[in-house]
C-alpha cells in the first residue's frame, strides 16, 4: 500500500488535470480486468465473481485534489490564476507548480499582500518568463496547475508532505483492487475525476453505475493539533473512522451497526465520528437515480489541504482491513 502511495505521490493532480493518474491506475492495475470510462472522465475497473445478476457494489473514490487555473497573463510575464476546488491559498504561497504540459513555476503572492484563505487574486505564478511572449509560448489561458506533491516519512509510523491524505485513499482502493476478489458480488472500482468540485465524478458515475451499495473512501480532519476544540471527532492512530454524519449525508443506523460489527469481529481499531461541516461524496453517490445504501469510511490526517498533510500508516491498515472485510 505504501509502495503505491511513494509512487502516486510523484504524479502532480489537480481538478480537470487527472489524466496522469488514471493513466497509471489503468496501466499498472486494470491489466485483464474491464476497464471504462465515462464522459466526464471517471474510471472504473470492474472485478466479477462470475455469478448471474450478482449485486454491485462499487468502492467510489477521489483522485483530485485542489488546483489552479490560469485566466490572464500580464505583460512582464506573470500569470493570474484562480482556484480549482479548494486548495489552502495560504498554504500554497511560495509552493511549486507543474502544469499538465509539465511548465513548472511557483506561486507568490503579491508584495506586501496580506492573503487569507479563497483569495487567489492576491497570488500569481512565476514561470521565470520574461515577458507576456515568452509566457505565452508555453503557457495558453485555461492551463491548469497542480501543487507538486511530495511523501516524506516522518517518526511513529506517520507520513507527511503536499497531497499525502489526497493520494492515500486511492493507495488503500488500488491494494483493494489488487488483492480482494469477492465470491457474491460484482465490485466496480471508480476513481472519480472533480471531486473537489463539488463531488461532480462521484454524481456521474453512481447514476451510470446505479449500484445497490456504495463504499465512499475519503479523509477527514485531524483533531489532534495544536488549538484544536476537540469534541470526540478523530485522531491520529485511533484507526478507521465511520462516518455517521456530514454536512450532506447521514449513514442509515443499519448499515452503522452492520459496519461497526464488521470491525469488532475482525479486531479493527475504529471510531464512529460525527464531522457536521464537512461536505462528502456519499452526499452524490446515495442521492443519484433511484437511491444507493451507502457508507463513507474516512483515514483521519492532519492539515488538510496543505504542504503539510500527515497520516498515519496504522489507519491506514485499519481502513484496508475494514474495506476488505465489508467487500468479501
Amino acid at each position: 500500500m505504501f509502495d503505491i502511495l511513494e509512487k502516486l505521490c510523484k504524479i502532480p493532480v489537480a481538478s480537470g488535470m487527472e489524466s496522469g493518474i488514471l493513466s497509471y491506475i489503468e496501466d499498472n492495475f486494470a491489466i485483464d480486468l474491464e476497464v471504462s470510462f465515462d464522459g466526464m472522465g471517471n474510471l472504473t475497473v470492474l472485478k466479477r465473481c462470475g455469478k448471474e445478476n450478482a449485486e454491485k457494489i462499487m468502492l467510489c473514490v477521489n483522485v483530485d485534489q485542489g488546483g489552479f487555473i490560469v485566466n490572464y497573463i500580464e505583460e512582464n510575464g506573470y500569470l493570474r490564476v484562480t482556484s480549482l476546488g479548494n486548495p489552502s491559498t495560504v498554504s500554497c504561497a511560495y509552493g511549486e507548480l507543474i502544469s499538465e504540459s509539465g511548465v513548472c513555476g511557483f506561486i507568490v503572492p503579491e508584495k506586501g499582500a496580506d492573503v487569507k484563505e479563497g483569495e487567489a487574486e492576491k497570488l500569481y505564478v512565476d514561470i521565470g518568463a520574461k515577458s507576456k511572449e515568452d509566457a505565452q509560448n508555453l503557457v495558453r489561458l485555461g492551463d491548469v496547475f497542480a501543487l507538486v506533491p511530495a511523501v516524506r516519512t516522518l517518526t511513529d509510523g506517520r507520513k507527511g508532505g503536499q497531497g499525502v491524505a489526497r493520494r492515500l485513499p486511492v493507495a488503500i482502493a488500488l491494494s483493494v483492487l489488487k488483492n480482494i476478489t469477492s465470491e457474491k458480488n460484482d465490485i466496480y472500482f471508480s476513481f472519480n475525476v472533480q471531486g473537489d468540485l463539488q463531488n461532480r465524478g462521484a454524481k456521474t458515475v453512481a447514476f451510470d453505475i446505479t449500484p445497490d451499495r456504495c463504499i465512499v473512501l475519503d479523509i477527514c480532519e485531524s483533531f489532534d493539533v495544536a488549538g484544536a476544540k476537540k469534541r470526540g471527532e478523530a485522531v491520529l492512530g485511533e484507526g478507521a473512522v465511520i462516518l455517521a454524519k456530514s454536512a450532506d449525508y447521514c449513514m442509515t443506523p443499519q448499515l452503522k451497526e452492520e459496519i461497526v460489527g464488521v470491525a469488532e469481529k475482525s479486531e479493527i481499531a475504529h471510531k464512529v465520528c460525527v464531522y457536521s461541516d464537512m461536505r462528502t461524496p456519499s452526499s452524490a453517490v446515495c442521492a443519484t437515480s433511484v437511491g444507493t445504501e451507502c457508507a463513507e469510511i474516512c483515514i483521519p490526517a492532519r492539515n488538510i489541504g496543505t504542504g503539510a498533510e500527515i497520516i498515519d500508516t496504522v489507519d491506514a491498515e485499519n481502513v484496508y482491513s475494514l474495506i476488505c472485510g465489508l467487500l468479501a
